[in-house]
């Protein structure tokens, strides 16, 4: 259903894709002929574009589907194009995809010593491949930390800073309710001494009263 959309819009990479696609189904299926000719109609609309990486894993497909068929010689011929191609782009996976082939290709031929020496390159290949991706998961994770540990300080600083602002408004509630309180005193006190006052004044004007009686 795909094929005639990509068609449609003239996207030679989908098609590629698509028809690699088909052909991988039809290889699982063991009809190696299809999957042959489907491979082939990918490296056609794949060579239109600047697609390297896909051409390389096309070329090792046709060797692929030529190997399963029996048809060694041929094989061989894709699969070292394959490796060749890797080789000048420093495609370490396609590059480790290929000798594996190659391996696989020399070993049905009975040339056991070719298949010993490509399987070794091709499993040094992917040692490589897993000690780079264990390199950068381990900076990943080292920045990841780096970047954690960051946060967590900025945080650990914006809580210190919260806190500090809260003990300077609880200072100042404090200092306020003090202030308050010392007004309210004040006021009390000068309300009391001016009652006394008055109260004193009352009982002068009422002995004098009683003096003058």
């Amino acid at each position: 259903k795909s094929l005639p959309l990509f068609e449609k819009i003239h996207d030679n990479i989908g098609l590629a894709l698509v028809n690699e696609n088909i052909g991988s189904i039809y290889e699982d299926k063991l009809a190696f002929d299809k999957a042959f000719n489907y491979f082939q109609k990918a490296l056609d609309y794949i060579v239109l574009t600047d697609d390297v990486d896909r051409k390389i894993n096309i070329l090792n497909n046709l060797g692929d589907a030529k190997r399963k068929d029996g048809k060694y010689e041929e094989a061989l011929i894709y699969t070292l194009q394959a490796k060749e191609m890797a080789i000048e782009t420093s495609n370490k996976h396609q590059l480790e995809s290929a000798y594996k082939d190659l391996s696989k290709n020399y070993a049905l031929t009975n040339n056991y010593e070719k298949a010993y020496l490509n399987l070794g390159i091709s499993d040094s290949i992917r040692d490589e491949i897993l000690w780079r991706q264990n390199v950068q998961q381990v900076n990943a994770l080292q920045a990841l930390y780096g970047a954690k540990s960051k946060q967590a300080k900025i945080d650990l600083l914006v809580k210190e800073n919260q806190v500090k602002s809260a003990h300077e408004s609880l200072l100042i509630l404090v200092i306020v309710v003090l202030l308050v309180l010392a007004v309210i005193l004040y006021f009390y006190f000068k309300k009391r001494k001016e009652n006394a006052i008055k109260l004193q004044h009352y009982k002068q004007k009422a002995l004098q009263a009683d003096l003058e009686k």
